[in-house]
């Protein structure tokens, strides 16, 4: 959580069994404004069939403090998201051809 000008955030995270990165970091240049970045990507080619995700978003907002325990904040930004899903056929994968049933 971010309280003054110079302080800055880190955060990631991993989920091991769908293959998805999260990511995102914020940086207060100066008293009172934050601007961040974050991101998540999941690519999972484990299977014939795989689907993917990427995730980008920024955005800029502030943050005032109300005594020892509180912190207010806004703020607003732009995300783009992109997913897409399919089936890989094994057998053209391998080099075999296709499957003809």
């Amino acid at each position: 959580m971010l309280r003054d000008k110079g302080q800055a955030e880190v955060a990631g995270s991993a989920y091991l069994f769908s293959g998805r990165l999260e990511g995102s970091a914020a940086y207060s240049p100066m008293r009172h404004v934050v601007v961040r970045a974050a991101g998540a990507l999941r690519t999972d080619g484990r299977d014939t069939t795989y689907f993917r995700t990427r995730q980008l978003e920024v955005g800029v907002g502030t943050y005032w403090t109300l005594g020892q325990r509180w912190l207010v904040g806004g703020s607003a930004g732009y995300g783009w998201g992109q997913s897409g899903r399919g089936f890989q056929d094994a057998y053209y994968l391998w080099g075999l051809g296709s499957k003809t049933n």
